[in-house]
């Protein structure tokens, strides 16, 4: 299509549809059955900006979850860059609303397809050998916090969850 609205949103003659927006743009005017997030956050910058992340739930409760409507569904997918980002701020507002599907790239005990431990979510393009270097170098750059995040889909508070820097002597 070479038409930008057109590609925006599109209506099927069966009734069904598609309303495309970026984050922080508003979908005025129209309510939805689904839908579907795919990584709000999108660098490092901004999932450490408190601004970014406050505008962010903004958005998805005001002018986004009021879309919804009576019996829709969400579909969040994303990088868990954050222990305070969207998906976390979503879970904590609504608990019992929330399916959630977990896949780090090293496999932990429980996995939920079935590996086993220490396996890698996608051998063909990082073995466990690759995820171990990628591990060791982000350790050695910064502790495990890039790691934790980006590839387990663990992210904790970058001091650690135990000891807060300024505490340390």
């Amino acid at each position: 299509m070479t038409d930008k609205t057109g590609a925006d949103e599109w209506e099927t003659t069966a009734g069904g549809g598609l309303v495309a927006r970026g984050v922080g743009t508003p979908p005025t005017g129209f309510g939805f059955d689904l839908i579907l997030i795919d990584d709000p956050i999108k660098k490092r910058e901004e999932a450490e900006s408190e601004v970014y992340r406050e505008k962010l739930w903004d958005w998805y409760t005001d002018d986004l979850y009021t879309r919804l409507e009576p019996g829709g569904a969400i579909i969040l997918t994303l990088t868990r860059w954050h222990y305070d980002d969207l998906a976390a701020r979503a879970i904590a507002s609504e608990p019992s609303r929330w399916t959630i599907l977990r896949l780090p790239a090293i496999a932990e005990d429980d996995d939920p397809i079935g590996r086993l431990p220490g396996q890698a979510l996608w051998p063909a393009r990082f073995n466990e050998s690759d995820l171990q270097r990628i591990r060791d170098v982000q350790a050695a750059t910064g502790g495990a916090y890039s790691f934790e995040s980006l590839y387990q889909q663990n992210p904790t508070p970058r001091e650690g969850a135990f000891f807060k820097v300024g505490h340390l002597a």
